[in-house]
């Protein structure tokens, strides 16, 4: 399974760059100036994976994690922060961090629309 930013294809001309780096939530200049300073991120070339390989299934990353429960996750968080919010420990902190961690994984417009391309692989005899 790959999760990450995808494209269909890098076409030839393109004016987006196939690598790029950030810092501080911002485009950082080259990948090799001041290494160790911003994160390097590139597109997963999804016709170039698929010529190894087709994937099973290509969806976003939030209809992925619903298909997997996280709604209920969530739900279940609510209920437990709901009970012990008055006079929370480690575990009742954690379930109420379920809330707007889903939210982050799950928002159209961010995480969630990450690519989940995934290959079913037989279990080993």
């Amino acid at each position: 399974m790959v999760v990450d930013y995808a494209v269909d294809s890098y076409a030839t001309g393109s004016s987006r760059e196939w690598l790029r780096t950030y810092s501080e939530h911002g485009e950082a200049g080259p990948a090799l100036h001041q290494p160790g300073t911003k994160d390097i991120t590139a597109d997963i070339d999804v016709s170039a994976v698929s010529a190894i390989r087709p994937p099973d299934r290509i969806e976003r990353q939030r209809t992925w994690l619903r298909r997997h429960g996280i709604d209920s996750l969530v739900d279940e968080g609510r209920v437990h922060w709901a009970a012990h919010r008055a006079t929370p420990d480690l575990v009742a902190i954690e379930m109420h961090s379920r809330v707007s961690e889903a939210e982050a994984l799950l928002d159209a417009a961010g995480l969630g629309q990450f690519t989940v391309l995934e290959w079913a692989v037989g279990l080993p005899a």
